[in-house]
Order: C-alpha cells, then sequence, then structure tokens
C-alpha cells in the first residue's frame, strides 16, 4: 500500500517490514485485524493495518462500517511501544516468538549501545538543519558558551 499524508509519502513495498501481529480472533469476526510494522529509509515508523467493522481500520461504506486499511505514521516511542505490546501479547498466549515477532528484532529496532561515560574520542558527524534552527543553534551555545559541537553534544548527554 501507498499513501500521501500532508508532504510524506509512506510505501509499504520500499520500506523494511521490522514486525506483524494478526488478533487472536477469527478472520470472518468482526473484531478481526493484522498490523504491520514497517520502517523508511529514514528511520521514521509507520503502521500498516487493515481489519474488520469493528476495529480502527473499518471503512465506511454507505452508512455501514465493513473492513479496510490504514497507514498511520508513528513516532520512534510510539513504533516501540506497539512492538512491546506484540511481544507481550505473544506471552499472554503462549506463542512462541518467531520472525515475525522476536527479541532480537526489538534489540536492534529499538535499543541503542552508548559508549561508556568518559569516552572523549571524538567522531565527526555531519548533518543538514534549516538555516533558521542552525541559526537558533549557534546563538543558544554562545549564551552557553561553548562551540556548536560542544553544545549539540551536551543536549545528547542530557536526553
Amino acid at each position: 500500500m501507498r499513501k500521501r499524508i500532508g508532504t510524506r509519502e509512506y510505501d509499504t513495498d520500499k520500506a523494511k517490514l521490522v514486525g506483524k501481529l494478526a488478533s487472536d480472533k477469527p478472520v470472518n469476526d468482526f473484531g478481526y485485524y493484522e498490523e504491520k510494522l514497517y520502517r523508511k529509509m529514514n528511520g521514521t515508523y509507520f503502521l500498516w493495518g487493515k481489519g474488520n467493522g469493528l476495529t480502527k481500520y473499518a471503512a465506511k461504506v454507505d452508512d455501514m462500517k465493513g473492513p479496510g486499511e490504514k497507514i498511520i505514521p508513528l513516532a520512534y516511542n510510539e513504533a516501540r511501544q506497539w512492538y512491546q505490546k506484540a511481544m507481550d501479547q505473544y506471552e499472554e498466549h503462549g506463542w512462541e516468538y518467531d520472525e515475525d515477532i522476536n527479541e532480537e528484532t526489538y534489540r536492534q529496532e529499538f535499543t541503542v549501545d552508548v559508549p561508556e561515560e568518559g569516552s572523549d574520542k571524538l567522531k565527526q558527524v555531519a548533518f543538514n538543519l534549516p538555516e533558521n534552527l542552525s541559526n537558533k543553534l549557534s546563538v543558544l551555545a554562545k549564551r552557553e558558551g561553548m562551540n556548536r559541537s560542544e553544545f549539540v553534544a551536551k543536549l545528547i548527554k542530557e536526553a
């Protein structure tokens, strides 16, 4: 499925499938749904889902609700929470982790190996900012008596 939401495009064929989950209801049940979590190449996440008439994916057909599908953009923390809930659902039902939902994928997607404190080895990083934010970064760093690199490092350490 491909959908443009605002200025952003979401395409299930181009994104990496991170995990998928289906409800434990029969396919013909009004509450049945399927969800797939995707990560775009730029690192942003989205959820594709389809479901029957009693789900958040339902489509309005005349004055009734029927099967439908949607794409929902997710922030990093929302994607992480979705994956955690999927893992919880597996455990609640006594299902074995598989290629759809597993601890290894969770670690790869949602944990960061942070170097030990005190590591002072510097690594050059380049990124683009809108001009107004670049100017604001310079002003904020100057107020703190730091250069831009020191200020960004301070913000990341405090996060």
